[in-house]
């Protein structure tokens, strides 16, 4: 069994990070030293946590912090003890309504940086990816060793650019690493995997994934060799079927002029100046109650279900995985 992991206990987790390094040739190990990095606490919190046995943090936490210390610093203190680092949410923003307040929720690991221990001041090893669509690298505060802060931005998002990358249905894990420093994203309404160096902070792949209708992508996983993506949802189908708007715009239009969104809001191409969908109401429905793509339509319980997929990972893509591998 896993060693114990008290940073979890009675958390709620976001995401994982899964580590392993192999032994080194003098090493009396056989096996290869594995931990988990884990985004909890709404997205505020990562911890480090060991799998390979002998390598436990401790058979229980500890009982209380020093009666002389501050609350603010026994838990600081503790989290240093239990390899738990606080997100800094400073950088994190909203579209400007304070409605769609931007969380972290998703994390992954360079694998250039093979354990926690290296995360040092210095290094930018972990990547966490927000709901706004943002790849930021992270490091460790220089004044507050258990604080991680942005580093450099992967990918920024900006303006109303930022709506169309708003994470759409129960997404789990938008990204994954694979050997090579590579990262790979689930982004633009999670219908594309972009393929990103993180060294280098450039995107050097971009493939269309299969749109399945009434389901949407919530999880990416990847090796050398293969990608996992993970979906959810039901059939959908719009009421009426060839519902149009009184004037006479179809469901396909609104979707393919990006007019509304898959959540029932309006599109970055809909104009304030048109008004409110109500206004273009036909056959008793807009576009957020009648059409699938805008949020609406006749559908199953979207968390019904869930499927997982496996997929070559594309030639080029190894290609250059085999190359850094060498």
């Amino acid at each position: 069994p896993a060693p114990y992991c008290s940073a979890l206990e009675g958390q709620a987790n976001r995401d994982v990070a899964v580590l392993c390094q192999s032994p080194g040739s003098d090493s009396p190990v056989a096996e290869p030293s594995c931990e988990v990095m884990v985004l909890h606490a709404r997205g505020h919190r990562v911890a480090a946590c060991r799998l390979s046995p002998g390598e436990a943090e401790g058979a229980a936490p500890a009982a209380d912090a020093s009666a002389d210390a501050s609350e603010g610093e026994a838990e600081a203190d503790a989290d240093h003890k239990n390899n738990v680092w606080r997100v800094s949410g400073k950088w994190l923003r909203d579209l400007g309504d304070g409605s769609k307040r931007e969380e972290v929720i998703s994390v992954v690991v360079d694998t250039d940086c093979p354990t926690s221990d290296s995360l040092d001041e210095k290094d930018s090893c972990v990547v966490v990816g927000t709901n706004h669509g943002r790849m930021v690298q992270l490091r460790r505060h220089m004044r507050h060793s258990s604080e991680l802060v942005p580093a450099g931005a992967l990918w920024n998002v900006l303006g109303k650019a930022a709506l169309e990358e708003q994470v759409d249905g129960l997404a789990t894990s938008l990204m994954t690493a694979i050997p090579g420093g590579l990262v790979l994203a689930l982004r633009e309404g999670q219908r594309n995997v972009h393929a990103i160096d993180v060294q280098n902070k450039k995107v050097v792949g971009k493939w269309r994934v299969p749109q399945l209708h009434g389901r949407i992508w919530t999880a990416i996983a990847g090796g050398a060799k293969h990608l996992y993506l993970a979906n959810q949802g039901g059939a959908c189908g719009n009421i009426p079927e060839r519902w149009v708007d009184a004037k006479g715009y179809s469901c396909k239009a609104y979707s393919e002029r990006k007019w509304c969104t898959s959540t029932g809001e309006y599109g970055t191409k809909w104009f304030l100046l048109w008004g409110h969908f109500s206004r273009y109401q036909n056959f008793g429905h807009t576009a957020s109650t009648a059409c699938c793509d805008c949020g609406g339509g006749d559908r199953e319980d979207r968390t019904a279900s869930s499927q997982i997929w496996r997929f070559p990972l594309p030639q080029e893509l190894v290609k250059i995985v085999e190359e850094r591998m060498r």
